[in-house]
């Protein structure tokens, strides 16, 4: 416990130190973390967090970025973003998040400069490393900094500070963007996204957490943590799943037996 301690007084120092930052902030818990460290470092006018308001992020996740925003007491904006202006995006090559990530940073810099603050920080951490994160590439082609990663934090780090200042969203599953459910090569449109998006709503609705909703064609894949697979096939569950599934367009609708695995398409 000391050591997490020291390190995230390290955290509050590096920050402190930046004299002044523009927060990429999605209301996940990595950027979260950034914001509540921040709140610490700097005065109020020195802060300021940013959401990215886009088709492929659902309105319920920019509504609770802003929600935590207020619980920390920060400054917060939404930025509209259309990636639809983004030449390529919507073809889904391997590079896709490259390509939105490198436009956002643009934005969110430019941002930043009209509020007169000199950094961009965002929330990269130890574990990101081990997965594929070809938007990486775009934050440090823009100069953007990621405090986390520098001071060594790993997710499980990341967690066990927000819940020991009783953050409530210290537990909170990680949630991509919704172009992620889309496999790389398939073309991205608005109605595969509003599918998923409808998909997953209906599932949290149902209790269900940390879901994921592949669209391949007419067949929605259907991820879940593990000890939620048999509950998706008690004869209730599975007929409304089911319906509600095919009513959005799919045609057919399966279940994924590995379950729930980050990097998946």
């Amino acid at each position: 416990m000391d050591s997490l301690l020291e390190k995230y007084k390290k955290l509050v120092e590096y920050i402190k130190n930046l004299e002044s930052v523009a927060v990429a902030f999605s209301g996940g818990v990595d950027s979260t973390l950034l914001i509540f460290a921040a709140k610490e470092a700097l005065k109020e006018e020195k802060i300021c967090a940013y959401t990215v308001k886009s088709g492929f992020i659902s309105e319920e996740e920019t509504n609770k970025a802003k929600q935590v925003a207020d619980l920390i007491g920060i400054s917060h904006k939404v930025v509209e973003f259309d990636e639809n202006k983004i030449e390529g995006l919507c073809d889904n090559s391997k590079n896709r998040c490259y390509l939105c990530k490198n436009e956002i940073l643009k934005l969110l810099w430019a941002n930043a400069g009209k509020a007169g603050l000199k950094n961009l920080i965002e929330g990269s951490n130890l574990d990101d490393l081990s997965d594929y994160r070809p938007g990486m590439i775009a934050v440090k082609e823009n100069k953007v900094l990621s405090p986390l990663l520098e001071c060594g934090f790993c997710k499980n780090d990341i967690r066990e500070i927000l819940k020991i200042n009783n953050i409530p969203i210290w537990n909170k599953p990680a949630m991509p963007c919704l172009a992620s459910r889309i496999p790389y090569g398939e073309k991205i449109t608005k109605e595969k996204i509003d599918m998923v998006n409808k998909g997953e709503r209906f599932l949290t609705a149902k209790g269900f957490e940390g879901v994921r909703v592949r669209h391949h064609g007419s067949i929605a894949r259907i991820e879940l943590n593990l000890n939620d697979i048999l509950k998706v096939f008690e004869p209730k569950d599975r007929e409304e799943i089911d319906d509600y599934f095919k009513k959005l367009g799919f045609k057919h609708v399966t279940v994924d037996l590995s379950g729930y695995n980050m990097g998946n398409a």
